[in-house]
């Protein structure tokens, strides 16, 4: 997925946005007019399925970062790179690349919502649940591709996830295919000839070329997603982490809450892979639990001490030194005083629940990846999908599903 500079940064979540360009490349609209029209004609939305204006937005504000990025390579004397491409065909290798955008016709808008729309609730995904990652990656474009032509299309597929998806792939999509979902049933009409994509030169058209995208790249984007989501869960249970975070805030989590973590991890998992985004979570889990362990390890050598303490104590009085069997009695009320001490202590070095966020608060999460250079994909996200919510659209909500997005709380 893309790196995204500091400047770019800076005026993302700055909320500055310019209008969409006044021109645009219509080199698509004859091959969307090819495609059948329950995908390229509007139709009315069931729930949760993605409203247009979400993505007319996401389009807008995707123009605006280029913008952004074509300034910032002038600035460095770089030379300008188009953010889009065209494919005549699937098997094209070397397409051309464009510097405009295509046009936000009916045609490519309807292909684009409800192609989307159809995928994600065939596989089961409330449509919303992928609106951040995709406005930010590609801006719902069919023909985006990255700068340096490694993330193509929609979904932005590089070539890692085209592997991976591959290894699921026959599986995946014997799930659209014997469904009896509506959804799936229009979506299955259009995957009869689709192939694995393969990672060689070709695989940018593969992924962008018209009539099998958008469908095609929305099935890797979504399987792909599956995969995350299964790692992390499997990641979750294999390593006891609701435990882990639960002692480490001194508090019961909800099943919400608990999703809520997972979304961030699977949502962090596009920038630096579901490895990366778990060896990470590790490391901010292992720097908190490092810090309260020796007075964990303290408070079970009192608790040993105490029972040698009162057997010491039984022996002595059977014994009939009562003066000493009276020593053994303050030891160990010592030892009690000191197991206080150590449990207020560890109460008040508790981490709140809300530092697993992507807030910046001291000891939160958020902090933890800013050390690492992490953070910014996520708070890219929450800004973006905020700024087309509450000012372009003035709709908060709209677009995308709660979660870590908003925030972890203890309500």
């Amino acid at each position: 997925m893309k790196k995204i500079s500091s400047l770019i940064i800076a005026f993302l979540l700055s909320g500055n946005s310019q209008s969409f360009a006044q021109t645009c490349d219509n080199s698509l609209e004859t091959a969307l007019t090819a495609l059948p029209s329950f995908i390229n004609s509007p139709r009315s939305l069931s729930k949760n399925e993605l409203p247009v204006e979400c993505l007319s937005a996401a389009m807008d504000t995707f123009y605006s970062w280029t913008l952004m990025v074509k300034e910032e390579r002038k600035v460095k004397k770089l030379p300008e790179v188009g953010h889009y491409t065209y494919c005549t065909e699937e098997n094209q290798s070397n397409p051309k690349r464009l510097h405009t955008p295509p046009c936000q016709t009916e045609k490519y808008l309807s292909t684009i919502q409800n192609s989307y729309n159809d995928v994600l609730t065939c596989l089961d995904l409330n449509p919303k649940t992928l609106f951040p990652v995709t406005a930010v990656e590609s801006g719902f474009h069919i023909n985006s591709v990255s700068l340096t032509n490694d993330d193509i299309g929609l979904g932005q597929i590089t070539p890692v996830a085209i592997k991976d998806v591959n290894a699921v792939w026959d599986l995946g999509l014997n799930e659209v295919t014997t469904s009896s979902k509506e959804s799936c049933k229009r979506i299955a009409k259009l995957v009869v000839d689709i192939a694995k994509s393969e990672n060689t030169k070709s695989y940018t058209c593969s992924l962008t070329a018209l009539p099998m995208n958008p469908v095609k790249n929305l099935l890797y984007l979504t399987f792909l997603h599956k995969k995350n989501v299964n790692y992390i869960n499997q990641y979750f249970s294999s390593n006891k982490i609701i435990n882990k975070v639960q002692k480490l805030t001194q508090i019961s989590w909800t099943e919400d809450q608990i999703q809520s973590l997972k979304d961030l991890l699977v949502t962090l998992s596009y920038n630096v892979g579901n490895q990366g985004a778990t060896q990470l979570f590790n490391e901010f889990l292992e720097l908190n639990q490092s810090s309260n362990q020796i007075l964990l390890n303290e408070i079970d050598q009192l608790k040993s001490k105490q029972v040698d303490l009162y057997l010491k104590h039984k022996t002595l009085l059977y014994q009939g030194k009562n003066k000493k069997a009276e020593g053994t009695v303050k030891l160990r009320e010592e030892a009690q005083a000191r197991m206080k001490e150590i449990e207020l202590q560890l109460t008040q070095n508790k981490i709140p629940m809300d530092s697993f966020n992507i807030n910046e608060n001291k000891y939160s999460f958020g902090s933890f990846l800013t050390e690492k250079k992490q953070v910014f994909y996520l708070s890219v996200l929450k800004d973006r999908v905020q700024y087309i919510e509450n000012t372009l659209l003035s709709k908060p909500g709209y677009c995308s599903q709660p979660g870590y997005l908003t925030s972890i709380t203890n309500n």
